[in-house]
């Protein structure tokens, strides 16, 4: 029986996220309608609340208002106690989400499917808010596994960045390595209450990226999950005098995206293909020169954004200069309330715009 796509449409607005993903193989053709409905979501945390938010750009270029709408709201429970957890940051890999807590805990979670996994830290070992994790895949031996990075400040007035990998058949962390030579800097603190906001990394396709600062130039720093190693990786050549700003991916192929301003412009380069010379080829996206300066002053607190190749747009979200998304494209500023969300408070990190695709994938 064949039924018009507005009506599919209909019917998988109304189904919940375990059985969308399960819907994905009754056919090819809904399959395409549900990978379309999937793509059109992304999760928004504000405060310690993660949202998954639909938004709708189909009409963008032809003076349609795009719209966002949260669709529904993760809730963490504590294994111990089934209180909600409040969240500090969450990274995201293969629809698992793992998630440093208010206080300083850390866990795997599957929102659709609801499973959990808490991890311990070292003994004599604790979280701090501005260490770094990721969550990543190890194509070798087929396993998640996290990598763990804090710094320790040493006598040659430098920072000493020390990694712990933790693995999931094992169920224990591994001391990997140390290095120096570059920092990981926090975005700046809004008054000395406020907890000063790490920068995130991001997953792509077996290795985690974070922005770095060396003595005198940016870098892009890469973890392999399969090989453990830590690298720097090259900017793009025509980088210049900008001020790298976040990194994030594209929405429909999931590929690494790097967003740099300069003046009034907003531009974004898209990663390509990674050389054996660890040199990584850089296409850029678009220029888009359409925000208001107040708002570009504001990248300073910290900023997040995802792309969308297709339409040529960026969507960027900093609660710090207010709680609705803004769209940017080459011609194109559009400042969209989301709805249904709860408004930032300052308890807790800045907000964030996050790409996810639900999975069923268990957590080993």
């Amino acid at each position: 029986m064949y039924l018009p796509e507005e009506l599919v449409m209909e019917i998988l607005s109304r189904v919940q996220l375990p059985s969308l993903a399960r819907l994905r193989w009754a056919s090819k053709r809904w399959n395409t309608l549900i990978k379309d409905k999937i793509l059109s979501q992304f999760i928004m945390v504000v405060g310690s609340k993660v949202n998954l938010v639909s938004f709708d750009l189909h009409g963008i270029h032809k003076n349609v208002a795009p719209s966002a709408k949260v669709t529904s709201q993760f809730s963490l429970k504590d294994s111990n106690s089934s209180e909600e957890v409040d969240i500090c940051n969450v990274f995201h890999c293969d629809g698992l989400l793992l998630c440093t807590t208010k206080d300083n805990r850390l866990v795997v979670w599957n929102p659709c499917s609801r499973e959990t996994r808490w991890i311990q830290a070292r003994p004599g070992n604790s979280y701090k808010k501005t260490d770094m994790f990721s969550l990543g895949y190890d194509n070798k031996s087929s396993c998640y596994k996290i990598v763990w990075m804090y710094n320790t400040y040493c006598d040659t007035f430098q920072y000493i960045y020390k990694y712990h990998v933790y693995d999931f058949t094992t169920n224990s962390w591994r001391y990997v390595d140390w290095n120096t030579g570059w920092l990981i800097r926090p975005w700046l603190a809004q008054g000395q209450d406020l907890p000063r906001k790490i920068r995130r990394g991001m997953y792509v396709k077996g290795n985690t990226y974070w922005l770095a600062q060396g003595r005198d130039h940016p870098l892009l720093l890469s973890f392999d999950f399969s090989s453990e190693k830590l690298q720097c990786l090259s900017l793009p050549e025509d980088i210049g005098s900008c001020d790298v700003r976040a990194l994030s991916v594209t929405r429909q192929e999931q590929q690494l995206c790097l967003l740099a301003t300069y003046g009034k412009d907003n531009i974004v380069w898209m990663a390509t293909k990674i050389e054996s010379t660890r040199a990584l080829s850089w296409k850029k996206l678009l220029i888009a020169t359409a925000a208001p300066a107040p708002y570009l002053r504001e990248f300073d607190t910290g900023v997040s954004f995802l792309a969308d190749r297709e339409k040529k747009v960026i969507l960027l979200y900093n609660s710090t200069f207010n709680n609705n998304i803004h769209i940017l494209g080459e011609d194109t500023y559009i400042e969209v309330k989301h709805h249904g969300a709860a408004e930032a408070t300052q308890n807790f990190h800045t907000g964030f715009l996050l790409g996810y695709v639900p999975s069923l994938v268990q957590i080993q």
